[in-house]
């Protein structure tokens, strides 16, 4: 009895705050291998029973059916429509999510087919909206259950996105919080979280921490939010959380004036991804208090300490560590600063403080001149960051963060909290990233590093320009799209050979470009002289992305292998084969034979290249794979029947470039091994370059400066 009495309370706080009801008329329309079919189901929910009925039409023919065994759990709905098809009786059993306005279904017609399908509510059907209640709503991303955190609070299950996928990693430790479980399970890919509330003002705390294995660093998860007017530009939980595995809570005050509050999410580098979400009424003392906020923050903004910064820059990565003191509103300091393997010290001049705008300058001596280094920057709310725009005299600028250096802040312990980019960091996700990395005697570099600013822009150099093309797939019935670079110089005149890149996936066509500066990375070879000009071609290497629906369908490690990776496979290659080479030697001037054409590509377009390559030495005659993932044939473990060399001798005579890189700190090594030690077996010539980088944008940016230069001879 005792049992059922503490569980009470944890049963009414999920109803008090989730009002599902289902009541009303929805609309969805969906293709079948029957065709295009049209429903209208009409339900009435009491408490948690679900009735009503469907009127469905399909190539004209309509019928009416009674939908049973109706039943809503939370924010799950499910039902049967029964039907008869000559003489025999059939189930179509619904399963799926409720949001606000639609429901997501998974739809089953008996053992023989399974549709996905949406129903979208008929707006004036809908119930009226109870008023919310004044407690704190707390949604729970990436669980199906309720989540209860250290202080006893109940987070309801994953609710209220539009979009997106989920994804639990269980055993993980993460610090800077008391409740670990609320960041061990997460929505990534998501297009918008929305929430019904009355109109007045709220506190919207919003939770993240950076968890995947497949991230290693800053700027390799970068994304923008938008929360009722205040917008959030390239959001790095990596940087905002100080590393992987911690947690970060932003906290927003916003004024709700329509009904809803709604948090809208836009990819910029990797998929956006949250941990939950805490959504508060303000009392009168609380919007008081907000509305006093920035004149406090005016006040008591104060910077003295030590704050840390590391930053790429054109002359590698720097180390710095400043000292700040402030009076009132003047501010002196030392800057310590270490690159490579040189340091220095300088006294910071022109100090100032105005509200939570902070600047000061170094002074530089490089050659007996005297160079300003200026540094402008915002305070965060917390105190604890400074964003700076930092300008080198007239020669460079870049955006760079330093963090307060706290006696207090807690120290992640070595065996649970791994350093960025550690291959012990390799645990939890789905998609089968990472493992033991266990190096033999030819796993080492065949080629030095690329020199210091390889993949850097240079404004000295000529660039070449960067187009998007959009052509019709026959292959896969759609309109889809393709990034095109052109090198400098670029004229019908003459013919170019091809280089086609792949991507990763969760990617799409812009992360050779936008990760790994591959434009960059040419653009500086032609200008020393290193290789001849040549046009890169960047596909949309997963068939469910057309052109307008640029949003991939996995992340790494992630959905893709669940799905089977059925987008980056066969329907794939016919697309490049049969519809993307044809139209890239007919809109650009490129030679027409496998000599001049090239393919390669980063993890899970590693994988692809390897595949599609080695099966088709008549279209191409060099091959690379950077960081090959598991969807390599025979050795990434999906499909290991496969043979990934159908004819070694055809290699060996045909092949004038085989080339295979991975970094020694990647778990995924054991793939491109594999693939390396077949080669070595069956006497095919082939390079096995292995360095010291991670699963990583140097690791591909610095295979491309390396490849390219034997490509094409």
């Amino acid at each position: 009895m005792k049992t059922r009495l503490m569980l009470l309370p944890l049963a009414l706080s999920v109803c008090s705050v989730w009002a599902a009801d289902v009541t009303g008329v929805w609309k969805a329309q969906f293709e079948t291998q029957r065709g295009l079919q049209k429903y209208t189901f009409t339900l009435r929910q009491d408490g948690t029973t679900v009735a009503g009925h469907s009127s469905a039409e399909v190539n004209g023919a309509k019928r009416e059916s009674e939908l049973k065994e109706g039943r809503i759990e939370g924010d799950t709905v499910s039902f049967v429509e029964p039907i008869s098809i000559q003489g025999n009786d059939l189930r179509i059993t619904y399963t799926g999510r409720v949001s606000i306005d639609e429901i997501k279904f998974s739809r089953q017609v008996g053992d023989f087919a399974t549709t996905e399908a949406v129903a979208k509510r008929a707006s004036a059907t809908a119930p009226a909206q109870a008023a919310p209640a004044t407690t704190t709503v707390r949604i729970k991303a990436g669980k199906s259950q309720p989540v209860k955190d250290a202080e006893g609070n109940v987070w309801l299950a994953d609710q209220g996105f539009e979009g997106g996928q989920t994804i639990e990693r269980p055993d993980i430790q993460i610090a800077n919080t008391k409740s670990p479980d609320l960041y061990r399970a997460e929505r990534y890919g998501m297009d918008s979280f929305s929430w019904p509330v009355p109109n007045g003002n709220y506190v919207l705390k919003l939770h993240f921490a950076e968890t995947f294995e497949g991230i290693t660093g800053p700027g390799q998860r970068v994304f923008s939010y938008h929360v009722q007017g205040h917008e959030f530009k390239d959001f790095d939980v990596w940087v905002k959380a100080g590393g992987p595995l911690r947690a970060y809570v932003e906290t927003v005050n916003v004024e709700a004036t329509n009904g809803v509050i709604k948090v809208t999410f836009t990819p910029k580098v990797e998929n956006p991804q949250i941990n939950a979400i805490e959504l508060s009424p303000q009392t009168a003392a609380e919007n008081g208090a907000a509305a006093a906020a920035p004149a406090l923050a005016t006040l008591a903004t104060n910077v003295t300490g030590r704050w840390k910064s590391e930053f790429d820059s054109q002359v590698g990565l720097q180390k710095y560590t400043f000292t700040f003191k402030q009076d009132g509103a003047k501010r002196t300091g030392v800057a310590h600063s270490e690159i490579g393997d040189r340091k220095r010290e300088t006294e910071l001049k022109e100090g100032k403080i105005d509200g939570d705008g902070v600047s000061f300058v170094e002074m530089l001596n490089f050659q007996d001149n005297d160079i300003r280094i200026a540094y402008s920057g915002k305070v965060s709310a917390g105190g604890d960051e400074i964003k700076f725009t930092r300008e080198v005299g007239d020669f460079a600028k870049e955006e760079i963060v330093a963090k307060r250096e706290r006696a207090d802040a807690p120290t992640q312990p070595a065996s649970t909290q791994p350093t960025a980019g550690s291959s012990a960091r390799r645990g939890g996700g789905g998609g089968g990233f990472g493992g033991p990395i266990e190096l033999g005697p030819d796993d080492k570099p065949a080629f030095p590093d690329p020199p210091a600013g390889f993949n850097s822009r240079r404004d000295n150099v000529p660039h070449g320009s960067v187009n998007v093309a959009e052509y019709d797939s026959k292959t896969l019935g759609t309109r889809r799209q393709i990034r095109v670079y052109t090198p400098p110089g670029y004229s019908s005149d003459r013919k170019y050979p091809v280089l086609y890149l792949l991507h990763g996936i969760g990617a799409n066509n812009r992360q050779w470009l936008d990760g790994c500066r591959a434009a960059n990375v040419i653009d500086n070879l032609l200008a020393d002289s290193k290789i001849q000009p040549l046009v890169m071609v960047f596909p949309n290497c997963d068939a469910n992305i057309n052109a307008t629906n640029a949003a991939p369908s996995a992340r790494p490690g992630e959905g893709g292998r669940r799905g089977g990776f059925e987008g980056y496979g066969a329907p794939f290659e016919n697309d490049l084969l049969k519809d993307i080479i044809p139209y890239v030697e007919s809109h650009y001037s490129a030679f027409a034979d496998r000599e001049h054409r090239a393919l390669a590509g980063l993890s899970m377009g590693g994988g692809q290249s390897l595949n599609i390559g080695l099966a088709h030495i008549e279209t191409f005659a060099h091959v690379g794979g950077f960081s090959s993932a598991p969807n390599t044939y025979e050795f990434g473990g999906i499909t290991p029947n496969t043979k990934l060399l159908p004819d070694p001798q055809a290699a060996k005579e045909k092949l004038k470039v085989l080339w295979l890189g991975c970094g020694n700190r990647d778990g995924l090594i054991r793939v491109s091994q594999g693939v390396h030690n077949m080669l070595k077996e069956k006497g095919v010539p082939h390079v096995w370059h292995v360095d010291s980088n991670a699963h990583d944008d140097l690791e591909w940016s610095s295979n491309l400066y390396l490849y390219a230069q034997h490509l094409f001879k």
